[in-house]
């Protein structure tokens, strides 16, 4: 791939040459690049994957219509060293969901007011952290959302409800994002 940079030649084409070469242009520069042929064989993994690559572009068209959100997939564009656009970090924000790191539960007694901490995170943004408790007959004890905690970087949960079964209680944690993925753990206590 190769950048052109104020070259009077190039500035400003996109499109196909000769079927060989691809120009674009994005944040005022002229890429180049050899063009790609797709294999004809698609595996089910690969139709997979372009589905999902289809469903990430259109969330990306809803999130850049959305002023609000465009401004937050703007900023992010700006502090990338890549060539980046608002809609190129949407898709990637849908492409990738979030992660747990950790799970706290040595604070959690079955008592209100014990705290389970959360460690998640996402390529774009952790949106939501939700916490439900079940005994261990899978009967619901509680279920809220976690707090963001001071670090900027855990989530905390504080416990509403006495759980008087302790053993083999189940804490699960459900990590939202902003397209909406969702990542799921379960801890056995």
């Amino acid at each position: 791939m190769a950048i052109s940079k104020d070259n009077l030649i190039t500035y400003g084409l996109s499109g196909l040459l000769g079927k060989q070469i691809v120009f674009r242009t994005q944040k005022g520069r002229t890429i180049i690049s050899k063009r790609t042929k797709p294999k004809d064989r698609k595996s089910k993994a690969q139709l997979k994957q372009r589905s999902r690559f289809s469903e990430a572009t259109l969330y990306a068209k809803g999130a850049i219509a959305d002023k609000d959100i465009r401004k937050l997939y703007d900023a992010k564009a700006q502090k990338s060293d890549k060539l980046q656009t608002a809609f190129n970090v949407a898709v990637a924000d849908y492409m990738r969901a979030p992660e747990i790191g950790h799970i706290d539960v040595t604070g959690y007694k079955g008592n209100t007011g014990n705290l389970i901490i959360i460690s998640a995170t996402d390529d774009f943004m952790v949106k939501e952290v939700k916490v439900r408790i079940e005994s261990s007959d899978g009967a619901m004890v509680e279920e809220g959302n976690a707090i963001i905690s001071s670090n900027g970087f855990d989530w905390e949960y504080k416990v509403q409800s006495d759980n008087g079964s302790l053993a083999g209680s189940k804490v699960i944690i459900r990590v939202f994002d902003l397209p909406g993925n969702i990542c799921e753990e379960k801890v056995v206590c």
